[in-house]
């Protein structure tokens, strides 16, 4: 017994020896963890990884590779996704023919290539999302078939001119904004950011609007709800004739001048690939418009500036001043002259970017001075100066047609008024058990203002808040829509929304703590009546409904189309109407000449008899062509735009537009 108690002894202190041993010479645990996966029952020693030529080791909490610098056989080595900052353990790994440290997010680490100086037998290395700067110890990797350097900081590639057998190239996601030096590389593979700076890409804008269908959709920010499906993401969008913010998957370039993307004044990316989603979203939807959103006085996150930046406002014990809503925002000092200068620059890059039409701006409740008016910083005027100087200097510098939309809420912006193309009017209801007759009044009022005060070509874009306590297609949902979409189109030629209203606007969670879109919404068949275009201009706008007797009736309005009557009423009580023809309602599906509309409600009457009937002129353009037949294309086994009515779009429907070609 004793014997055999003196041979456990003995082989426990040998097997804490060589455990103790292995954290002298590899001192990671994870490592070592990971290594006695790959070799099975095999010791772990020095001299046992030289056996080895391939090793993969992605993703193991790996914090220090020490020790791998015994494996002088590798040929093939993965070292992914671990957070290693010091790979001198590779400086004498001369066999390997591949290695791999990538990271996805970027892991910012500056991470030194010295070690990899004498690696001359690599043909592919990976190296993305390391920080890297300097990559002049790259210069003598002659044998390099394949480099992948994306997502890192280098702002000079001169060191691979030498590299003549490179064929390969990934460099997307860097600070280089000259890449002439690499002209003469032999690349069949090169992806790198292009800066988006060219021409306004047709067609143009200011027909875009001019030729839409009304009534007009557009979506701000959030998508319909059911929209998440990538097949059916490209289509939910192009039902929208308006969109913020489309970005087409580019992004804001940094650099070492600019090395935050709140720093940033070019966009930058795949440019082919952007180009070919505006194309797509053209094709689904010719009279789309695209914004981008330049957020003026807050951010989302302290990663987009600086922490040291003076162009965050600070309280008096120096604190970023962090915004009472549930998510991180923080706010900007809009009085400190260089933002404003930052602010006009980066706007203007993105009128400098031609597949983009013009901007959002949020925020200028009281003119600018309504986001700062609990914040002290200055008087109200000084802060609405503030604001005209930054839209002042856009105008300066960008094309006529650029839009800049301004979220104005229910408010007017006379002196922002000669350079903002439409005001964002995010409405809710202010009372309990719904909206003021005194409130809708004020809305139709600042309507009309924007209408005729604001610069063309206009993009008055009118968002009310649903109510969140019911379903979002409940009948109180449904007719507050036709209210205010109605109201939308009997005060002008502008564009609508209606949310879900679910989200608070100061909290924004569920009661499980998820996330609402503040501007999720559903579509309604109503808005996909073909009203066509309004039939006179401003004078046609806000015109209350004449009686037979040649009176009108104070809050029932009526606007003529091409294809019919919006009716909006908010006189108190139902009223009935009478139409110079026969018309059916969309909401009602009922055809006659007279109409009953209820109180707070609304409704689009079409005519019964058209020069071009609505249901062949698809688009509502005026006349029957090529873009009708697109628009029955895409809607194949789809119930709209069911031209021929048998319950179906399919090639029937397609065969009905062809034959009324140019009526």
């Amino acid at each position: 017994m004793k014997q055999i108690f003196a041979g456990c002894l003995c082989l426990l202190i040998m097997c804490s020896v060589t455990s103790a041993q292995e954290e002298i010479w590899m001192p990671d645990p994870n490592l070592r963890s990971a290594l006695r996966e790959v070799i099975g029952a095999i010791e772990l020693t020095q001299q046992n990884l030289q056996a080895l030529t391939y090793l993969n080791l992605q993703n193991k909490s790996i914090t220090n590779i020490t020790g791998l610098e015994h494996a002088r056989n590798l040929r093939e080595l993965h070292i992914s996704q671990n957070p290693i900052s010091d790979i001198s353990a590779l400086a004498d790994l001369t066999q390997l023919v591949e290695l791999h440290f990538w990271h996805i997010p970027a892991h910012l680490s500056n991470l030194d290539l010295r070690p990899l100086v004498n690696l001359t037998n690599l043909e592919v290395l990976s190296l993305q999302g390391n920080g890297i700067t300097d990559i002049s110890p790259l210069a003598g990797l002659r044998n390099l078939r394949s480099l992948h350097i994306m997502d890192n900081q280098i702002e000079d590639f001169n060191p691979l001119i030498g590299l003549t057998n490179l064929q390969q190239l990934w460099i997307t996601g860097n600070w280089a904004r000259d890449l002439s030096m690499l002209d003469d590389l032999n690349l069949t593979t090169f992806e790198h950011d292009e800066f988006c700076i060219i021409e306004p890409l047709g067609p143009s804008v200011v027909a875009r609007i001019a030729s839409r269908n009304l009534p007009s959709v557009f979506q701000a920010w959030d998508n319909l709800i059911g929209s998440e499906d990538a097949e059916l993401y490209a289509d939910q969008i192009a039902r929208h004739d308006l969109h913020w913010s489309s970005f087409f998957q580019l992004q804001w370039d940094t650099s070492g001048a600019e090395p935050t993307y709140g720093l940033s004044t070019r966009l930058g990316g795949d440019m082919e690939k952007a180009k070919a989603i505006r194309e797509q979203r053209l094709l689904l939807n010719p009279n789309m418009v695209f914004l981008v959103e330049i957020r003026l006085h807050n951010y989302f996150g302290l990663d987009a500036l600086p922490p040291d930046s003076n162009f965050w406002l600070r309280n008096t014990i120096g604190a970023n001043i962090k915004n009472s809503v549930a998510w991180d925002e923080y706010s900007l000092d809009i009085l400190n002259s260089e933002l404003q200068q930052l602010l006009i620059n980066r706007i203007v890059g993105i009128a400098e970017c031609g597949l983009f039409d013009g901007v959002l701006l949020d925020g200028f409740l009281n003119q600018g001075a309504g986001y700062y008016s609990h914040l002290n910083i200055g008087t109200d005027e000084e802060i609405i100066e503030a604001h005209a100087q930054i839209l002042k200097g856009v105008r300066e510098q960008v094309r006529d047609d650029f839009l800049i939309l301004v979220n104005a809420g229910d408010g007017k912006v006379p002196v922002h008024s000669e350079y903002v193309n439409g005001s964002f009017m995010e409405i809710g209801p202010w009372h309990q058990g719904g909206y003021s007759d005194k409130y809708l009044q004020a809305v139709e009022d600042t309507l009309l203002w924007n209408e005729k005060n604001l610069r063309s070509p206009q993009i008055n874009s009118l968002r009310p808040q649903g109510f969140g306590q019911y379903a979002p297609d409940a009948p109180e949902n449904k007719r507050w829509m036709r209210l205010f979409t109605t109201m939308s189109l009997t005060h002008s030629d502008g564009y609508i929304l209606y949310t879900t209203g679910r989200s608070d606007f100061f909290n924004g969670f569920d009661e499980k703590g998820d996330f609402i879109p503040h501007h999720e919404h559903i579509w309604y068949d109503f808005w996909n009546a073909p009203l066509g275009r309004p039939i006179g201009g401003d004078e046609s706008k806000g015109v209350l409904h004449k009686t037979s007797k040649g009176g009108t009736i104070d809050g029932l309005f009526i606007r003529e189309f091409t294809n019919g009557w919006a009716v909006y009423n908010r006189s108190g009580k139902s009223q009935e109407i009478r139409l110079p023809e026969q018309a059916t309602g969309v909401g009602s599906e009922l055809r006659n000449t007279t109409h009953i509309i209820p109180d707070l409600d609304g409704e689009i009457y079409l005519k019964s008899a058209l020069q071009t009937p609505p249901t062949v002129d698809v688009n509502g353009d005026g006349t029957v062509n090529i873009l009708d037949l697109v628009a029955v294309a895409n809607g194949f086994g789809k119930d709209t735009p069911d031209v021929n009515g048998d319950g179906v779009v399919n090639v029937l429907d397609l065969v009905a537009v062809a034959n009324a070609f140019g009526q």
